[in-house]
């Protein structure tokens, strides 16, 4: 009975046909950096282990995708978000809008609340509508600190986690905002 091509030999690794057939498959161009030398589980030295390697990055990517992530998480805490997300990519989440308003210090909320006179209409603007609004609360005597930790930072993972948020439109996402500030500000809390 023949064996396929593609099955493996006695000696547990695939057939010469199927590695030079994977030899000549389109890769992306990072695959030679994260399979190496050692995709069938042999060793340096010729030695055959039973069980494969784990396929990992090399270091010197891996290395960058930490300082990626650390800048990332960074930025984030920050209220500083929107200035790295923007760049990469079209459409930016709904979650990322509000990050200045549930992370950024006053002088974040300042600048935003700033931006307000030059920004068109669209999410920029609504951001900038809302930064005034807490703004002013803060001058009416509100904690912008306490507004972040009990309404801001939930409603940024509450638009994180929802599907549909995808979709809204920054002024359905100012009057989301705005109604949490309202319900917020009735409470006994301030």
């Amino acid at each position: 009975m023949a064996r396929a091509p593609w099955s493996r030999s006695e000696r547990g690794r695939p057939s010469s046909w199927f590695r030079r057939r994977l030899a000549h498959r389109a890769l992306p161009p990072a695959s030679p950096f994260i399979y190496g030398e050692d995709i069938y589980g042999e060793e340096p030295h010729g030695r055959h282990r039973a069980r494969r390697r784990r396929l990992t990055l090399p270091h010197r990517v891996d290395k960058a995708l930490s300082r990626e992530l650390v800048e990332d998480c960074e930025a984030f805490l920050a209220g500083q978000f929107l200035a790295r997300a923007e760049p990469r990519s079209l459409a930016v989440p709904v979650w990322v809008w509000s990050n200045v308003l549930a992370h950024g210090s006053p002088d974040d909320i300042r600048e935003t609340a700033a931006e307000g006179s030059t920004a068109p209409s669209g999410w920029r603007a609504a951001r900038a509508y809302l930064a005034a609004e807490l703004l002013e609360l803060q001058a009416r005597g509100r904690s912008l600190e306490q507004l972040q930790h009990d309404v801001l930072v939930p409603m940024e993972l509450h638009f994180a986690a929802r599907a549909d948020a995808r979709t809204w439109t920054p002024q359905r996402w100012a009057a989301a905002v705005r109604t949490s500030i309202d319900v917020y500000g009735g409470s006994s809390r301030l």
